[in-house]
């Protein structure tokens, strides 16, 4: 008996593991798509040379314009792909990225992803696209000298406070409407705890202005 129920329970997760497998490769087929008909031309990535498949980081990017996708349809406040796709209007990889950086922007609408954005977590990857869009925005308050935390006496390291909305301050704050969005979003294999431990991180670390009030309703969300 103990013999049939370890060949049944071996059986059903061999199962599991092929349908898994399919997803997987259905899920990479239509990133791949999307990245050819929709994600290279909407952003001028360059070069459009670049190779993809499962095993490339190219789709990590692909799944961060995908995220954004869901973002935007499932909150309509929320404009992030759309209004970035507007405000980028060329996107390069590993250009005069400085040790440790993420990314960067230009004045020129350029946004160029550093060999760090592709090692970071998806959570992190998704707000860090939109995070460089809202530099090129003329509205956008410029990040300020930080006035408390652990980057302290840092220029530019800081927004001077949380607005109520993800357009009405500075790109920190865009980050932490970004994660928002995701923990309220239905894509159920992002990491939850990782987008709260983001959140809780950076409120009180990158406003010079937040308040206790606002600190504590960011970390208990």
């Amino acid at each position: 008996m103990k013999a049939l129920i370890a060949t049944l329970a071996f059986f059903f997760m061999s199962i599991a593991s092929a349908q898994s497998a399919g997803q997987t490769r259905l899920r990479c087929e239509s990133l791949k798509e999307a990245w050819i008909k929709k994600y290279i031309p909407d952003f001028s990535i360059e070069p459009t040379s670049l190779p993809f498949s499962c095993e490339t980081p190219m789709i990590r990017l692909a799944v961060t314009f995908a995220d954004l996708e869901v973002i935007e349809r499932s909150k309509p406040y929320l404009p992030v792909y759309s209004r970035s796709h507007s405000k980028v209007g060329k996107l390069v990889t590993n250009r005069g990225c400085n040790p440790g950086a993420v990314a960067w922007s230009d004045t020129r609408s350029l946004v160029v992803l550093c060999p760090a954005f592709f090692q970071s977590s998806r959570e992190f990857r998704t707000s860090t696209l939109v995070h460089e869009a809202r530099h090129l925005d003329r509205d956008a308050p410029l990040h300020v000298k930080c006035t408390r935390g652990p980057h302290i006496n840092k220029e530019g390291a800081c927004d001077n406070e949380i607005s109520s909305g993800p357009y009405r301050g500075g790109s920190y704050n865009t980050d932490i409407w970004v994660w928002r969005a995701l923990l309220e979003s239905n894509l159920h294999d992002l990491k939850k705890d990782t987008l709260r431990s983001l959140i809780r991180d950076r409120v009180p670390a990158r406003f010079n202005a937040a308040t206790e009030t606002q600190i504590l309703e960011w970390r208990n969300l």
